[in-house]
C-alpha cells in the first residue's frame, strides 16, 4: 500500500507478480530462479492479470506450457490468475505458516501438528487438529476460515508434475516486494500521484530485469570526457532534417488559421 498525494484516496495498493521458469541451484541450500520477468501495477485484478499475460505473451507461446503454479498468499484476486494460465493454485507456506504462528502463538506442540498435518497432506487430522484449538482460543477460528478458503492450494504442486526439474516451494514474492517497491516508494514518508507510482514502476522493474540500459538505448550513445551532453555514434543527416519544407505552408489550405500560425513559428525559427 502506498500514500497518495493530490488524490481523493489516501492509499493505493500495488499488485505485482514475479513469473520464472524453475530455480538452479547455486550453493547449499541456495537456489536462483530462471528467466525472471516482473509485471506491477496499480489496478484491479483482471487488468492486472490482463497485463501480466500480455507481457508473458511476449517471452512464451502460453497455449504449450504444460504446467503453470500460481502461488500467492491465497487472496481472491491473486487467485483469479488460475484462470488466465489455466493452472494450479500453490498457497505459499510463507504466509501459510506466518498465518499459524500469528493465531496459536506460543503454542508449539499445535503449530507443529499442524504443519506435520499439511506436509502429509492429511486433512481430516489438520481440521481435527484446528477444532481442537479452536475450543481455547476463538482467534483460531480466523484460522480454520483460511485454510478452508486455500484448501486446493495445500497440496505440494511438485507432487502433480512429472520431468527432470529442479523444484523447489514457491514464494519468492515477499523478498521483491521489499527490493522492488518498499524500500524506494514506501519508506520515508513518501507519497505519489497515480502516474508518478506506475512510471517509478517502470523504471524499477526494467532495472530489475536488467532492460533499463536497452530500453534507454545508452549503449548507442558516447559521453564526452569533459561534459555530460550525450552524442550519437551512429551519424544523422541533420542538414536533411533543416532544410527540409512544411508542404502545409504553400498548399491549398495555406490561407487557413492554423497554417498561418504554422507559418509565424517556423519564421520565427521555433
Amino acid at each position: 500500500m502506498l500514500s497518495l498525494q493530490r488524490a481523493k484516496a489516501r492509499k493505493v495498493e500495488v499488485k505485482l507478480g514475479i513469473a520464472y521458469e524453475g530455480w538452479n541451484k547455486i550453493g547449499k541450500d541456495r537456489y536462483q530462479t530462471i528467466h525472471k520477468m516482473f509485471y506491477a501495477d496499480i489496478a484491479s485484478s483482471d487488468a492486472f492479470w490482463t497485463g501480466m499475460t500480455f507481457k508473458l505473451h511476449g517471452n512464451y507461446a502460453l497455449a504449450n506450457i504444460k504446467d503453470s503454479i500460481v502461488g500467492g498468499d491465497g487472496g481472491t484476486g491473486i487467485k483469479d490468475g488460475v484462470d488466465y494460465f489455466n493452472g494450479k493454485f500453490q498457497l505459499c507456506r510463507y504466509h501459510l505458516n506466518r498465518e499459524i504462528r500469528h493465531k496459536l502463538g506460543s503454542d508449539k506442540e499445535t503449530i507443529r501438528s499442524l504443519q506435520e498435518s499439511i506436509n502429509k497432506e492429511d486433512m481430516n487430522t489438520l481440521y481435527g487438529t484446528i477444532n481442537e484449538a479452536a475450543s481455547r482460543a476463538k482467534e483460531i477460528k480466523r484460522l480454520y476460515r483460511y485454510i478452508r478458503a486455500n484448501v486446493f492450494g495445500l497440496k505440494d504442486y511438485r507432487h502433480a508434475i512429472t520431468g527432470d526439474y529442479n523444484l523447489i516451494r514457491t514464494g519468492p514474492i515477499e523478498g521483491n516486494i521489499d527490493k522492488l517497491i518498499v524500500r524506494h516508494m514506501k519508506n520515508q514518508g513518501m507519497s505519489w500521484t497515480h502516474k508518478g507510482i506506475r512510471r517509478m514502476l517502470g523504471v524499477r522493474l526494467l532495472l530489475r530485469e536488467g532492460k533499463l540500459i536497452d530500453w534507454l538505448d545508452l549503449r548507442n550513445v558516447n559521453t564526452e570526457k569533459h561534459g555530460s551532453t550525450p552524442k550519437r555514434i551512429k551519424k544523422q543527416k541533420y542538414f536533411d532534417w533543416f532544410s527540409a519544407g512544411v508542404p502545409a505552408l504553400y498548399g491549398p489550405h495555406a490561407s487557413r488559421s492554423w497554417v498561418k500560425l504554422l507559418k509565424s513559428l517556423a519564421e520565427a525559427g521555433i
